[in-house]
């Protein structure tokens, strides 16, 4: 009975998280307004930026209408996949005029924790946003070049189009970014001409994303066509894609300078040309604008430091390495990095260390897990010339863009490691008073693990020891051995019932014991968010049930039962959890509040008119209260809690003669409707309207009611003068009626609209 009682106790708290930022990115010295969608925010979440140079946010995020298409139907096994339904969030941001370009990174904070990091991109270009409508897609234009175009594919299975005019014989690069911005997105571009047809393109990858270019044929509108790969496409399947005119650039050469200094820089374009042009150098690595006449590219560079020991080089064409002589005394340490990927180099590098024979000593491929620069670290046995030999790791890759920078540096200490982690934030949720007091000695609460691992230099032989600097008080650490053979572990937190409620920065620590007193001690590179979060003093629970044969476009309740701990009397409001183990496929709920000292509600789901039938739906609601002036929030995936049911055909049924009508503009159009009731609904009333998308221009109609004797109705549509829609997507009829008890129900029927003009 003890241990049940103290399951009851036990509230799981949602950290919040977040999943994308749309648009991902602006022109430098301008000001925008983004969506950041997020979960668990509860009205709002404060906003931080992790580099703040040359850029300002509003401090906190609101919450505002969340942009939301249901899309097609989904279908068995996909729609009994999870799905995420963040919130959108208002967030503006303002950059300097002089901001340094590329990627950023920001994330967001509530009274429960800290979301990872997302990205934001510094551009350019001028830049326009989708306008986003439901439906089938209808192009967009495009005014001038260059432009960054910030758009989504969403809902499934979208379609975007963007159409520019240009002349005969333009050189045209159309170049997307959405994976190197991580997100889901998969995309997959289809130029089309004047004609109609798709035209031919040449397609290279770019950090995962396609960059698309051609010459165009004759003068004329041309579509750039984006979809996903996967036919999927979601609120977070942002992309940025810039379109702008002159010929693709392939590589640049040399990828480095000194800080502040001209470099003469050798651009090389698609058709194998090359430019030569004077680029001065940032004052540390990173993107520079270069104009190369017919538009601006930018670039990253790596800016040099005095004293390193660099050579620039390029595999220009498939099999080609590269040779380095250095000369080594005895028992000298050398480490040999290249630096590619970051550059964008289509370089995947290998390093072979020879010597003066031609014979292998030492050969590194990746430095590191998705680190594909290769870093050789070796000792010479005996004085003598070895040469560093950089090649691909694939003999028959070579050519333009596949160029590196190899840095030799001496290594003082023969045996070194680095510790490597994700940047993923820690949330603890203490536990409840209530709880606690169960137990002579509480356990305490286990927060998310830390991965870390290993990269070893040198013939380490030695486990390494971890500790954290900055770590609140009440909060320990354990798991700290990272043994050198396994060179990977997984660290955690637990935070005892009575932590002091904290966010801060942890920094972790790695200490080997190499012997003869010698003690070498590093940090990882970044460090880690770590919120101690209140404990949740309120849960729900219900009964275990399903329903067999619920019709769609009708309302299921369920009892539920609040559950409150350690004093908690307060007010709850009851909702859809923002994430969710089924699709929902178009369900809907109200928030329904819950009154102070209030143990039982009901809480009611709307199905639409049309889902997917013999369908297993799955429910999640939380509750979100106030607490201390904290806002906190429970939500599980319980069967128990769950509102489950198997969805079967509604009981009205609504049909028209035609599956299509004719756009007259200025006229009136009527609409025969016929209606079926099933036996339950026999006698009832019904109200019929037209559910008119808010981009449907230039259409209005009024709702029709009819009797319980009645089957027959007629919509009356009424197009003005002006009526251009786009009408992109079937018009909606929808039938409501209640039964005897006042239940809702309601069906739906769809029909075309067709200009015939």
């Amino acid at each position: 009975m003890l241990i049940f009682l103290f399951a009851t106790l036990l509230v799981n708290a949602e950290p919040p998280g977040a999943s994308y930022v749309f648009p991902a990115g602006a022109q430098r010295g301008t000001e925008i307004e983004t969506r950041v969608g997020g979960f668990y925010f509860h009205g709002e979440a404060k906003f931080h930026r992790v580099d703040a140079a040359g850029w300002t946010v509003s401090p906190t995020v609101t919450e505002i209408d969340t942009t939301w298409f249901e899309g097609p139907m989904i279908f068995q096994p996909d729609s009994q996949k999870p799905e995420d339904y963040p919130k959108d969030y208002l967030a503006k941001i303002a950059i300097a005029g002089d901001a340094k370009l590329g990627v950023r990174e920001w994330f967001c904070e509530t009274d429960q924790g800290t979301t990872p990091n997302l990205k934001f991109v510094i551009g350019v270009y001028p830049e326009i946003v989708e306008r986003e409508i439901d439906g089938a897609p209808v192009p967009e234009e495009i005014a001038s070049l260059p432009v960054t175009i910030n758009g989504r594919i969403f809902p499934r299975e979208d379609v975007d189009v963007w159409e520019f005019v240009a002349n005969a014989g333009e050189p045209i690069v159309c170049e997307i970014a959405a994976k190197q911005l991580e997100n889901p997105l998969e995309p997959v571009l289809k130029i089309t001409g004047p004609d109609g047809h798709a035209i031919k393109t040449g397609t290279r990858l770019r950090r995962g994303d396609p960059v698309v270019s051609f010459v165009t044929s004759e003068a004329g509108k041309y579509k750039i066509q984006i979809t996903d790969a996967n036919f999927w496409g979601l609120q977070n399947y942002v992309y940025r894609l810039t379109v702008r005119r002159g010929l693709p650039v392939v590589g640049y050469f040399p990828v480095r300078g000194e800080a502040g200094k001209i470099t003469n820089v050798g651009f090389q374009f698609g058709n194998g040309s090359i430019k030569t042009v004077p680029v001065t150098m940032p004052e540390e690595s990173g993107f520079v604008p270069v104009d190369l006449g017919d538009h601006v590219a930018v670039v990253p560079f790596h800016v040099a430091q005095p004293g390193d020991r660099i050579f620039d080089g390029e595999i220009d064409e498939p099999g080609k390495t590269n040779r380095y002589p250095i000369e080594l005394a005895e028992g000298e340490m050398i480490a040999a990095a290249i630096f590619a990927h970051d550059f964008d180099s289509r370089l995947d590098s290998l390093v072979t260390i020879e010597d003066e024979e031609g014979r292998q000593l030492y050969q590194n491929d990746d430095r590191a897990d998705k680190q594909p620069d290769s870093r050789a670290v070796f000792t010479a046995k005996k004085a003598g010339k070895f040469f560093v030999k950089v090649g691909d790791k694939f003999a028959s890759r070579g050519g333009p863009g596949f160029g590196y920078r190899l840095k030799l540096s001496p290594v003082t200490e023969p045996i070194d490691f680095e510790l490597k982690i994700a940047p993923t934030p820690i949330n603890i949720h203490r536990l409840t008073k209530a709880a606690a007091a169960l137990e002579e000695k509480p356990k305490p609460v286990r927060g998310t693990g830390l991965a870390v691992d290993l990269i070893a230099i040198g013939p380490l032989k030695s486990d390494i020891e971890l500790s954290v600097e900055g770590l609140p008080d009440g909060v320990a650490l354990t798991g700290t051995k990272l043994q050198y053979r396994r060179k990977k572990t997984e660290v955690f937190f637990e935070a005892q019932p009575d932590t002091p409620l904290t966010s801060t920065e942890i920094t972790l620590v790695g200490t080997a014991d190499l012997g003869d007193g010698q003690i070498l001690t590093r940090r990882a590179k970044f460090p880690v968010r770590f919120t101690v979060a209140p404990a949740v003093p309120f849960k729900h629970s219900g009964q275990y049930w399903i329903t067999n044969d619920h019709p769609c476009g009708s309302v299921l309740v369920k009892r539920y039962r609040v559950e409150r701990f350690d004093g908690f009397d307060g007010t709850v409001r009851a909702m859809l959890s923002d994430r969710q183990i089924r699709h929902l496929q178009g369900v809907t709920a109200p928030i329904v509040e819950v009154p102070a000292g209030v143990s039982e509600f009901e809480f009611p789901i709307t199905f639409p008119p049309s889902m997917e039938l013999g369908r297993t739906s799955r429910v999640q609601l939380m509750l979100v209260g106030e607490v201390d002036g904290k806002t906190v929030s429970f939500t599980t995936r319980e069967r128990n809690e769950q509102m489950i049911t198997i969805t079967t055909d509604g009981l009205l049924n609504l049909s028209t003669p035609s599956p299509t009508i004719a756009v007259a503009p200025g006229e009136l159009v009527s609409l025969p409707v016929s209606i079926k009731r099933d036996n339950s609904l026999s006698g009832r009333p019904v109200r019929l309207e037209a559910v008119i998308p808010p981009h449907f221009k230039g259409i209005s109609a009024k709702p029709v009611e009819i009797g319980g004797s009645e089957s027959e109705a007629v919509v009356t549509l009424d197009f003005s003068p002006g009526a251009v829609g786009p009408f992109n997507q079937p018009l909606q009829i929808l039938a409501t009626t209640t039964d005897a008890k006042g239940a809702p129900f309601t069906a739906e029927t769809k029909v075309e609209l067709v200009r015939t003009e």
